[in-house]
């Protein structure tokens, strides 16, 4: 949304913007068989954050360091 604001001529002085690997072959290891239950599991817990983490992490491999 914002690079098409931006596109649009809207007054956006910097955009800070991260496009994970975009992977379509086997190269990536495959998600744990727990992944879903799991991320069900933290998101009931009331746990937002956790959840989040665990994604990027896990399913999109943002490296564990973005979230110290």
């Amino acid at each position: 949304m914002a690079l098409e604001a931006a596109k649009h001529g809207l007054a956006i002085p910097k955009l800070a913007i991260y496009e994970p690997l975009f992977i379509i072959d086997d190269s990536r290891p495959p998600l744990p068989a727990d992944y879903v239950p799991h991320l069900r599991e933290l998101i009931a817990a009331g746990r937002p954050k956790a959840a989040l983490e665990y994604f990027m992490t896990v399913a999109v491999g943002i490296p564990a360091e973005f979230y110290g």
